[in-house]
């Protein structure tokens, strides 16, 4: 399971910074446009906007796969032994159970950008929407990748 997790984190790092680059250089190219000449492309800024939505997405799966994601570890730490675990385990878990209802509510609201079309591109906005399902099966496989290596290794977390 640990080495699906770490292709995967490969994988979503290579899709951000492929989507960086991309939104970097014609954001760049439009500031250029506009200042330079007085004039760019309308339709730089509506695909920045659906880059932005899967980048910022893309870097909360990366962040719990780096174990970078919300916790009160400053508390946690001051815990002994067990109970220190225990509330690892209990973070995990409630991770697991909110990433499992964002990703049903996202198939929900990706259903619902099928019918909503981009002003400029005509992209559907379930384009940009169901980076929320996608995203939160990543969360999903990381957070379960992690239990199982931590059960493995004898930290019961």
């Amino acid at each position: 399971m640990q080495k699906i997790s770490d292709t995967l984190e490969k994988l979503v790092s290579l899709v951000a910074t492929a989507i960086f680059l991309s939104m970097l250089i014609l954001l760049f190219l439009q500031v250029i446009l506009r200042y330079g000449f007085n004039s760019g492309f309308s339709w730089i800024e509506e695909y920045s906007d659906f880059c932005f939505v899967w980048l910022a997405l893309l870097g909360i799966a990366l962040g719990v796969k780096r174990n970078a994601h919300l916790a009160l570890d400053a508390l946690t730490d001051m815990l002994p032994g067990k109970l220190k675990r225990l509330s690892k385990l209990i973070n995990v878990v409630l991770c697991l159970v909110f990433y499992a209802l964002m990703m049903y509510s996202g198939i929900a609201y990706t259903k619902v950008g099928g019918m909503l079309t981009s002003p400029i591109l005509q992209l559907k906005y379930s384009y940009m929407y169901i980076s929320i399902p996608v995203v939160c099966g990543i969360c999903l496989i990381f957070l379960v990748a992690s239990l199982v290596t931590d059960k493995k290794e004898g930290n019961n977390t």
